[in-house]
């Protein structure tokens, strides 16, 4: 593994949600889908965020549903939508909201190409 693949592993091992006992291997193959995704395929992948109908959050306080604006992510590949996720809420903290949009661009990206790419 090259310093760039390690330094993004350590970060989704971090950052990324993943089955117990299988952090590390989750971690890689999103780092590596990360890698397909911005190095390899650039220019002609693209991710697009757009906001997304209202979404109704669980709150813990009052043990009811409040509404959030929400947004959705398509991954494209020239022009061509591979693979969306949508109804996504984000942390109005500008550092956490970035992490978070990393993480799902790379599971779009595994879902993308995982198969096609051996990820």
């Amino acid at each position: 593994m090259n310093a760039q693949l390690i330094k993004a592993f350590r970060f989704f091992f971090r950052e990324s949600g993943y089955v117990v006992g299988q952090g590390a291997v989750g971690a890689l193959q999103l780092a590596r889908a990360e890698r397909v995704a911005k190095d390899l395929l650039e220019p002609s992948v693209s991710f697009v965020w757009e906001e997304d109908e209202p979404t109704e959050v669980w709150t813990a306080k009052g043990q009811e549903y409040t509404t959030e604006p929400a947004v959705y992510c398509l991954l494209q590949m020239n022009g061509r939508t591979l693979a969306s996720l949508g109804g996504i809420t984000e942390s109005p903290d500008s550092r956490i909201r970035h992490e978070y949009r990393r993480v799902i661009e790379a599971e779009l990206a595994l879902e993308a190409f995982g198969s096609e790419f051996g990820l």
